[in-house]
């Protein structure tokens, strides 16, 4: 603890560049008292002014620092947001691709003649492909409907189906 009689002791030791940052805090604080030594009553405007500069200092500091620490965190941020909208767009792109590619492998070899003209292509064929099939299930669906309209009896049921999908 900083009083009048090792005052002299500490400004020595601040003038020596030994004291630490609580040690000069004290030694502020010090010379904010209104009755000091009056050997060291030169010093007061001096201290008082470091005290000052080190609190703008430090607040200058600190909002410096959290400034740069929004500017890192926001330049992290949107890395993370970059990469997440990459990765998001290329597995899509490739779920679509293998999708197609599975579409393709199915229908590999298909046609389809228009006007005496055979086309091949499947991407301009597959629409249609895929339309023929939607028409087959529905009808497929109202067949076995009307084969087993009437059946209660549930073997007879399983009969009847296992020879139509067969």
């Amino acid at each position: 603890m900083i009083d009048d009689n090792n005052i002299k002791i500490w400004l020595n030791r601040f003038f020596d560049g030994e004291t630490t940052c609580e040690e000069e805090r004290e030694l502020f604080s010090y010379f904010r008292q209104k009755n000091i030594l009056l050997e060291v009553e030169q010093y007061r405007e001096m201290m008082l002014w470091y005290d000052a500069g080190l609190q703008v200092s430090q607040k200058n500091a600190i909002e410096e620092n959290n400034v740069k620490n929004r500017w890192f965190m926001s330049q992290y941020i949107s890395i993370a947001a970059s990469i997440v909208i990459v990765l998001t767009v290329g597995f899509s792109y490739i779920k679509q691709n293998l999708h197609n590619k599975e579409l393709y492998e199915i229908y590999e070899g298909s046609y389809i003649i228009e006007n005496g003209v055979r086309n091949t292509d499947l991407s301009e064929i597959l629409p249609i492909l895929q339309e023929n099939e939607r028409f087959i299930e529905n009808n497929n669906n109202i067949i076995l409907d009307q084969a087993l309209e009437g059946v209660e009896d549930a073997t007879e049921r399983e009969y009847i189906l296992e020879m139509i999908l067969n």
